[in-house]
């Protein structure tokens, strides 16, 4: 499911671009909602379309349900929470919910409420990729395997990060070149850094 739902984001992608390139996505719909309007009826067609909004539910409902059950299990395993005990499990849920039904009220109350929750929800699952390309890039150059597959991908998802980070009104809000330059810089300190952890970690395996 994981699979598909990154053959559909790579198809969206592909869409938005198509609209944007084609000027049919003006300043004044370049919020998510809008694009997927756009995309459902001028680009996919009638049956193109249906199968489009499925598809954003879709990725809706499994990206929440892999970020909150994934939220759950690493509160569970930093308390050591035995994770048979419902109850505390229960607790868990609770506290999680708890937060996330106020943002909710609050996309929904406010006017701009998705749009702001759907900016750093993009940003914060951006950012943590970063992470975890590092981390299984780390372990695979340890087990002396194909670690390449993880650092390639992380190297691409720093350099957007960091870039977009720079350049949009949320962060330091600098011109792009500016952006783009120190962003390739961050890259290239983010894989020395990588490289760098993964080959300590393989000399203490060796060690011990």
């Amino acid at each position: 499911m994981m699979i598909a739902e990154g053959f559909i984001a790579m198809i969206w992608a592909a869409a938005a671009m198509v609209i944007y390139n084609e000027g049919m996505a003006d300043a004044g719909s370049t919020n998510p909602i809008a694009v997927v309007g756009i995309v459902s009826r001028s680009f996919l067609g009638d049956y193109g379309g249906i199968v489009a909004v499925l598809g954003v539910i879709v990725l809706a409902i499994t990206s929440g349900d892999t970020a909150l059950r994934s939220l759950r299990l690493m509160i569970g395993d930093y308390l050591h929470i035995d994770p048979t005990d419902r109850f505390k499990q229960a607790i868990i849920v609770v506290t999680i919910f708890v937060p996330l039904t106020v943002a909710l009220i609050f996309a929904k109350l406010d006017a701009h409420g998705f749009n702001i929750l759907w900016r750093y929800f993009s940003f914060a699952n951006e950012t943590c990729a970063v992470f975890a390309f590092s981390l299984i890039t780390v372990y695979l150059y340890e087990k002396k395997k194909a670690w390449i597959i993880a650092f390639v991908p992380g190297c691409f998802y720093a350099f957007v990060v960091s870039s977009y980070l720079l350049a949009a009104p949320i962060g330091f809000n600098l011109s792009w070149p500016i952006a783009y330059t120190a962003g390739g810089v961050l890259t290239v300190v983010y894989a020395v850094l990588v490289l760098r952890a993964a080959h300590l970690r393989r000399a203490q395996s060796i060690l011990t």
